[in-house]
């Protein structure tokens, strides 16, 4: 498989067809073959693309997806269930309700600023990295209150909009006057924000895939 896979790249085709390509190789082979390729997409014209057609965003999406973030998910909902108990609060049918609100938004609202994110590829070459960076110095400003931020701080993280994530929905639930914060009002923002947040990550998308060529371009 390995000589099959050299011979096919030896005269640098325009289109390459790979079909299970790391299949009998062992572990450290199968590894191999994929650095390359991701190598390839980096720096030369071939670029992925699904056998079966779909929009590149929902391609790109399923490629990325990984089964175990359903165990964050569960931990994330037993740890939910223990906070709320010792802190004595009570959730009513309404509660209940706009805290699935609260968590779709908050999916929502990440998934927008991936993506984002993800548009820098569409102009750099090693973007990966990069966008990798911003995004996770952004998630460690929002592990704790952003009062405790100065106020340009605040303000960075409100537009972003990270503190739409957890921060704002948090003083809802802990009745929260929003003292400290911008505007009490912006605890009940998180629906709106969600919104505009993936829309505009799916139009940043979809215009650069409409001028994108190859990796970098």
């Amino acid at each position: 498989m390995r000589a099959d896979f050299c011979c096919a790249m030896l005269h640098d085709p325009d289109f390459l067809f790979l079909d299970e390509p790391t299949i009998g190789l062992d572990v450290v082979a199968k590894e191999q073959i994929r650095q390359f390729i991701r190598r390839i997409n980096q720096h030369a014209r071939q670029d992925r693309h699904p056998h079966h057609p779909r929009p590149t965003l929902v391609h790109v999406i399923l490629m990325k997806f990984n089964h175990i973030w359903f165990s964050n998910v569960i931990i994330g909902l037993i740890v939910l269930l223990i906070s709320l108990r010792e802190l004595g609060i009570s959730l009513g049918a309404a509660d209940v309700i706009w805290l699935v609100v609260t968590l779709a938004c908050g999916v929502m609202i990440l998934s927008g600023l991936i993506i984002m994110i993800g548009t820098l590829s569409f102009r750099f070459i090693r973007a990966g990295s990069m966008g990798q960076r911003i995004f996770f110095t952004f998630a460690e400003f929002i592990r704790y209150p952003i009062t405790i931020y100065p106020k340009a701080i605040q303000l960075l993280l409100t537009a972003v909009p990270f503190a739409f994530i957890n921060f704002y929905p948090a003083h809802l639930f802990l009745d929260r006057s929003g003292g400290g914060t911008f505007a009490p009002a912006l605890r009940y923002g998180g629906p709106a924000v969600a919104v505009v947040t993936l829309a505009l990550g799916v139009a940043l998308w979809n215009a650069g895939i409409r001028r994108y060529q190859s990796t970098g371009s």
